[in-house]
This record gives C-alpha cells, sequence and structure tokens, in this order.
C-alpha cells in the first residue's frame, strides 16, 4: 500500500504542479497581450501626432521663395502588382479615411491633376492612379518630416504601364527635401 500512496501523491504533486504552470502560462500571456495593446495604442498616438505634423509639409513641383538648406533627395515607389497583397493595397489600407475623404470630394484637384498627368487616357484603374499619386505624395512628406525637413521642392513622378494580361502601374515619385531658413 505504501508505494501505491507514494504514487497518489506524486501524482497530485504533479496535477497542482501542472495546474500552477498552466496558471503562470496564462498570467503571462494576458501580460504580454496588455503589454502589446499598450505598444499598439503608443504606436497609434506616435502615428498620429507624426500625421499631423506631416500635413505641414510642403510638396511643390517647383521651388521655392524662402530660402532653404537642402537635406537631400527623397524617393518613393508604388506599384499596385502582386498576387495575394501589392504595396498598394497595404498603403490603402494606411490612408483609408484620407481616400474616403478624397473619393467624397467632387473638386478633387487630385482628380483633375491625375486627368491630366494621364493626358485624358481612359484606364479601369483610373481611380488606382489617383490613390497613389496621393499617397506616394503623403510618404514623400513623411520622409521630409523623418529627415527634418519642412518640404520637398522639385517633386516629379513617372508612371509606367504593365498592360501584359492584367493592367499593373509602377509610380516613382521624387524630390528634394529641404528645412526652410527662419
Amino acid at each position: 500500500m505504501g508505494f501505491f500512496d507514494d504514487l497518489s501523491k506524486a501524482a497530485s504533486d504533479v496535477g497542482k504542479a501542472a495546474g500552477e504552470a498552466a496558471r503562470n502560462v496564462q498570467e503571462s500571456m494576458a501580460e504580454n497581450q496588455r503589454q502589446a495593446q499598450i505598444a499598439r495604442a503608443e504606436r497609434s498616438a506616435q502615428d498620429a501626432v507624426i500625421a499631423e505634423k506631416v500635413k505641414g509639409i510642403i510638396v511643390t513641383t517647383g521651388d521655392l521663395r524662402q530660402e532653404y538648406e537642402i537635406i537631400r533627395p527623397v524617393f518613393f515607389q508604388v506599384s499596385n502588382k502582386g498576387i495575394f497583397s501589392s504595396k498598394f493595397s497595404k498603403l490603402a489600407e494606411k490612408y483609408s479615411e484620407e481616400l474616403k475623404q478624397l473619393e467624397q470630394s467632387s473638386k478633387s484637384v487630385l482628380g483633375e491633376l491625375a486627368m491630366g498627368l494621364f493626358l485624358n487616357e481612359w484606364s479601369a484603374n483610373e481611380d488606382d492612379f489617383e490613390k497613389a499619386f496621393f499617397m506616394a505624395t503623403e510618404e514623400l512628406k513623411r520622409k521630409a518630416f523623418m529627415l527634418g525637413g519642412d518640404a520637398v521642392i522639385h517633386m516629379k513622378q513617372d508612371i509606367d504601364l504593365d498592360t501584359n494580361g492584367f493592367q499593373y502601374f509602377y509610380l516613382q515619385m521624387y524630390g528634394t527635401a529641404v528645412k526652410i531658413k527662419g
């Protein structure tokens, strides 16, 4: 009988230890989830602050009348090519609120600009061009901000179309990030 009593006690001890380990794992997972939520909230708040500051960045296809210090060239490219997801679709998700406002605006300057840029060629992806132009401009502004700039001057863009099979486009946009003096 002593052997079975010892065995039963050992099994009970193992069960208690396993239960304690499971509780510790659950508490650790809950703490990790809480820390991840805090980190996401902090990133979201930081992104909101950056987004607000980026709104003030000037982007122009020409020069500025103010004196400035050249920081360096900035470049961004995006394409809607991708089997399951593309950089374009990820950016569209990132800028979803701004794009909704853009779509709701009946006097979209970007829409008029995009039509002029594409020589009034109609395309199934015409709306995507407008979105890509907007998102690339915002990303240039973000890059200039991260470098300490106030503006992007001499912005240029190039769009290449791939019409083999499905229609894809590639947009490259670049300019010079500058810090306005004074």
